[in-house]
């Protein structure tokens, strides 16, 4: 390959190269493309770099990789020309105080963003306390993000300020029933799984950051980790030995809380574990202990839940779940879409059940 055209990285290139073989039926559809060896030789470049190259592909649900299968070319995504709103509450539209204050909201955003520009769609970014009306009269249709500000806020709206008759798919990682049209995170296996794991670890103290969920109608209130409650309890630990880090309404601020687990935590003897809603906390709790002369693994075990890659969460906490993101983005936007190219008032709605796993640091 003429060395000059390597402008870009190289393995940038080749994905174009690649891409363009599959826009022009060289690899059809359904047809798998030539190994990592094979590729190597054709194009005249090193192994790492079709490596990284296929990675690309894969990531842009061109080809899909399987370990121990060649990559199967998978058929063109339907380029709709849609407007898709994604809403969520930031009150001023700053995407750093997005990543700042709810990196999963962020994360998630992004992704479906991004599909949505490979899909050849127009992605606006709203916010609930923004002019809604005014730029939901453009869109074809609109996903909601739920967090618990955004529950507050959808709460109080006034009636029909969201068009009753767009369709709507709601991705809700809280701790609510599934219902149409809602993509659900359920927490359950993972907490009772993190749990086990903290008890057979020896662990003595047990600090949890949850979050208290109330349900769209107003009444009744959940928190999200009430399978590790449960869990703990049927393995008769000592509720003086649960220690319960949320406010009333279930928010602390992430400066607060680091503050208050640093005055506790000379309370406690013996192992402690901490469970906390933010793989970013727990990265941060990680970081903090060798100030309270905490080793981890040995005296201190740490879990977060958000699921995040660990380029958003800058250190991976010791353990936390796994989140199909990319999943969860293809499901809710194959629903949207079905809604609005088949005029669908409603599709079923879907659980991800999400599993525990140990991360070193």
């Amino acid at each position: 390959m003429n060395k000059r055209i390597w402008k870009l990285p190289r393995y940038k290139v080749l994905r174009n190269i690649i891409a363009q073989d599959i826009a022009v039926g060289k690899y059809p559809a359904g047809s798998q493309l030539p190994g990592t060896r094979e590729l190597c030789n054709i194009y005249n470049v090193s192994h790492n770099t079709v490596e990284l190259a296929i990675r690309l592909l894969a990531e842009e649900k061109l080809i899909r990789c399987r370990k121990g299968t060649l990559a199967k070319v998978l058929p063109p995504r339907q380029k709709n020309n849609l407007w898709i709103a994604i809403i969520g509450s930031n009150p001023d539209g700053d995407i750093l105080y997005n990543y700042q204050e709810s990196p999963w909201f962020w994360t998630i955003c992004n992704e479906i963003t991004s599909r949505l520009l490979r899909d050849g769609n127009v992605a606006l970014q709203l916010s609930l306390y923004g002019k809604l009306q005014e730029h939901l009269s453009k869109a074809d249709g609109f996903i909601v993000i739920k967090s618990n500000a955004v529950a507050d806020k959808l709460r109080n709206l006034p009636e029909n300020s969201l068009p009753q008759d767009l369709p709507c798919v709601y991705i809700d990682p809280r701790a609510v029933p599934v219902a149409e049209n809602t993509i659900k995170l359920d927490y359950s296996a993972a907490c009772r799984k993190i749990a086990t794991y903290f008890i057979a670890s020896g662990v003595q103290h047990f600090l949890v950051h949850d979050i208290i969920d109330e349900f769209d109608d107003g009444g009744e209130t959940c928190c999200r980790f009430q399978e590790f409650y449960r869990t703990l309890a049927e393995n008769a630990v000592p509720a003086d030995c649960i220690h319960k880090l949320h406010s009333n309404k279930g928010v602390i601020g992430n400066d607060e809380l680091m503050e208050i687990i640093h005055k506790r935590m000379p309370e406690f003897s013996g192992k402690v574990g901490i469970l906390c809603s933010q793989d970013i906390i727990a990265a941060r709790i990680c970081k903090a202990a060798p100030a309270w002369n905490r080793t981890l693994k040995k005296d201190l075990l740490v879990a977060g839940v958000s699921g995040l890659p660990e380029l958003y969460s800058a250190t991976p906490a010791l353990s936390s779940i796994n989140v199909p993101f990319d999943e969860i983005v293809d499901t809710s936007l194959n629903m949207l879409y079905a809604m609005i190219n088949k005029k669908l008032p409603s599709m079923p709605g879907k659980v991800y059940n999400l599993n525990f796993c140990i991360r070193d640091t």
